[in-house]
């Protein structure tokens, strides 16, 4: 059965649009106020007429502002130009900016693409033997590079000529922490350092890694200069791990040889230049994020984390029907890398951030056992090696438990296709399987390759806008309530000839002068109906002018000039502009007072008890929600620096909670530059220094004691050193 469609005889749910109740509404007042003197209420009485027509005029008010109101709850988005005119975007409140250790590293990751994942640690710093906390360091896990392949891996790696060995060299200082490349633009030569006895070889038995010093000559400055390293060099057989009886001494010449070919100097230039472009990667790190440090916080340390490999020798039984063994060696390692993926994600959980990380080899066997055609899985041995160095002599390794893994903010692990063996058993024939030994279709895929497949851009969603200024302008449309009185009224433009009487004109002109008080009321109610966007809004300071209603009646009215005024006891009903501002300055201040209160926010200027006005609270209260997003979201940053910023002094810039503070105390933009407030010319000048401890620790790109950034600065330094002084050394900068 098809339903019936029409208009619904039920009264309107909202009882202004109900034009019935509020006809009996209006003549029960009627008869309240005037019911001795007036007795006739039909419809031919002039009194019911003007009566019905107000009520038809208000239910229309109330239809449109129904359609606002209805227009603001719904769903349908807002058109884009009427937002950024009169609304604040979603993103711009929302306290969106990196707070905690996992924000910042989710906006590393984010914002990178060099980045698969970032850790943020603490990291303090040590001045005058006290610890001053609020320091970090960023450890980034990076992608690999078209040019330089692996960046995380700082080993230098070549196969002599003609030898069967690997050999992996890594360069360290003096205090064995890895070689800052910084100031070394162009390797030239390499040679062991001199003085080194025939016994330079220093490794464990059965492992092959050999410790020694070389001598680094560099171009410089246009100059040669030379420096003395440290070099961890690990040797390993190209085809297959060098025999656990094998005599390191064998390979002493060709360790020897592979130092001064070209073919090695060639390497170090390529490390270097690798070097470089990790190091490129983290100054846009750095940059990216110093604008968005917390208050009282810095990032100390930025480095790139290296690899630690898991070497593992399983047995895997296959099905008959099993895939063949170069897709099945690729199922296999595509298994473990995501399993690993898993460890790495699940280790940045907070509950996980502190715990120890342990891969257990019952989930190794659970993942490799999900691989089809994979009927059983035994792990022979694993080890794990960092820096080429394994954590377990090669003569005691075997099958354990769990392997306990570095931190993976300082070592990613990944399991090694180098080092790992897999012996897989079909039909009962044995066969062993190594990554450099399978033809196509298997393809060597690291750990940053699969994780680069994880990043997925979501794709923006298109909207139909919605709300929009053309709708406020059907708000706002008015019709004189004059063209709805009958036309014996004669209230319509050319209604009465110019032949009628004096007496007739002078009729309709105070009648429509009577329906003026209406008029100016409906009118009124629109105007501040189709304005609640500018009660709502933000806009600038000096488009708070008053607002004057009898211009708008004129545009309404072309005929309200030639109409009398209605005059009582000789004060004239005549609209007074300046009175009607100051009413809605006060409506204006109330409206930005509940505004405030949405994000929790009392303003409450100084300047009140000296009897400021109503619109410098305005004023003061509208450039206070103007920097709504900027010290919502903002609130917890630190003096947005950065070093390569010229002039700091002059520019205005603040931390949030200053800012937030500034707006609180009711100070304008012209006092809101960050000037020296000794040195400003006004006689009453306004503002504060907020001083981070951080920025108090000298650091050569801050350059804090200079006038680049902050003379009171050292001031501070002074009064704190007197006050600590004073204390007898209780006192601590953190």
């Amino acid at each position: 059965m098809i339903a019936e469609k029409g208009i619904s005889g039920s009264p309107p749910s909202v009882k202004s649009m109900d034009f019935k109740f509020l006809r009996e509404q209006g003549i029960a007042n009627i008869q309240e106020l005037a019911g001795d003197i007036w007795t006739d209420y039909n419809l031919h009485d002039p009194g019911i007429t003007v009566l019905e027509v107000l009520c038809y005029a208000l239910t229309d008010l109330s239809y449109r502002t129904e359609q606002l109101r209805n227009a603001f709850r719904s769903k349908v988005p807002i058109a884009d130009s009427f937002k950024k005119k009169y609304l604040f975007e979603y993103e711009e409140l929302i306290p969106s900016l990196p707070v905690t250790a996992n924000d910042y590293e989710s906006f590393i990751e984010n914002n990178h693409e060099a980045v698969i994942s970032a850790w943020v640690t603490p990291f303090p710093l040590m001045e005058e033997n006290e610890i001053v906390k609020g320091g970090y360091e960023v450890s980034v896990f990076l992608q690999n590079d078209p040019n330089y392949k692996n960046l995380n891996s700082d080993v230098i790696e070549i196969i002599p000529e003609g030898k069967k060995v690997r050999i992996q060299v890594i360069l360290c200082d003096g205090d064995n922490q890895r070689l800052q490349w910084d100031q070394i633009s162009q390797i030239r030569s390499c040679t062991l350092a001199a003085g080194v006895s025939e016994t330079f070889f220093q490794f464990e038995k059965h492992n092959a890694q050999v410790l020694l010093d070389l001598d680094l000559k560099f171009a410089q400055k246009k100059r040669y200069e030379k420096t003395t390293v440290k070099a961890r060099v690990t040797i390993t057989g190209v085809d297959r791990p060098l025999s656990k009886n094998t005599s390191i001494k064998r390979y002493k010449d060709a360790v020897l040889e592979a130092f001064g070919t070209k073919d090695f100097i060639d390497s170090l230039n390529h490390g270097l230049e690798k070097e470089h472009r990790k190091k490129g990667i983290l100054n846009k790190i750095r940059h990216s994020l110093l604008p968005i440090r917390n208050l009282c916080e810095d990032f100390t340390a930025f480095k790139v984390v290296n690899l630690q490999e898991i070497k593992l020798h399983i047995q895997l039984t296959l099905e008959p029907d099993a895939p063949k063994n170069g897709t099945l060696l690729q199922k296999l390692y595509d298994h473990l890398d995501a399993f690993i993926l898993s460890l790495l994600r699940k280790s940045k959980h907070p509950e996980h951030r502190d715990r120890k990380q342990i891969l257990y080899t019952s989930n190794i066997i659970e993942e490799l056992t999900g691989i089809e055609g994979v009927k059983a899985v035994q792990i022979e041995n694993l080890n794990l090696f960092v820096d080429g160095i394994p954590t377990i002599s090669l003569q005691d390794e075997g099958a354990f438990d769990c392997l306990h893994l570095q931190n993976f903010a300082r070592y990613v692990p990944r399991i090694s296709r180098e080092k790992s063996v897999v012996v897989i058993v079909r039909n009962g024939i044995r066969n062993t399987l190594r990554a450099s030994e399978v033809s196509a279709p298997f393809t060597t895929r690291s750990l940053a390759d699969f994780l680069q497949g994880q990043k997925t851009k979501q794709k923006p969603s298109v909207v139909k806008e919605g709300l929009d200024e053309d709708f406020f302008e059907e708000i706002d449309s008015y019709v004189s309530i004059q063209e709805d009185f009958p036309g014996n009224y004669r209230l319509t433009p050319g209604s009465i000839p110019e032949k009628a009487k004096d007496q007739v004109k002078k009729q309709q002109k105070r009648f429509k002068s009577y329906l003026l008080f209406y008029e100016r009321l409906l009118v009124d109610y629109l105007a501040r109906l189709s304005g609640v966007t500018e009660q709502l809004s933000l806009k600038p300071e000096e488009d708070l002018t008053p607002y004057n209603l009898n211009d708008t009646l004129a545009d309404t009215l072309p005929d309200i000039k030639n109409l009398e005024l209605i005059k009582d006891h000789g004060n004239t009903s005549a609209y007074d502009p300046l009175e009607f501002y100051q009413r809605t300055l006060i409506e204006k201040d109330r409206m930005l007072d509940h505004l405030l209160a949405r994000f929790g926010i009392r303003y409450k200027n100084l300047e009140s008890r000296s009897g400021a006005k109503t619109e410098d609270h305005v004023r003061a209260k509208i450039r206070l929600l103007k920097d709504i997003p900027k010290i919502t979201r903002g609130r917890g940053l630190g003096l947005p620096l950065l070093p390569e910023e010229p002039v700091v002094w002059g520019t205005g810039i603040l931390s949030g909670l200053q800012a937030r503070l500034y707006r609180l105390l009711g100070i304008g933009d012209k006092e809101l530059l960050h000037e020296r407030l000794t040195k400003t010319k006004s006689n009453d000048p306004k503002g504060f220094y907020l001083v981070e401890h951080r920025l108090l620790v000298p650091r050569e790109e801050y350059q804090v004691y200079d006038k680049k950034l902050n003379q009171a600065s050292s001031l501070l330094v002074d009064y704190l050193n007197e006050l600590r002084d004073v204390s007898e050394g209780s006192f601590h900068y953190s």
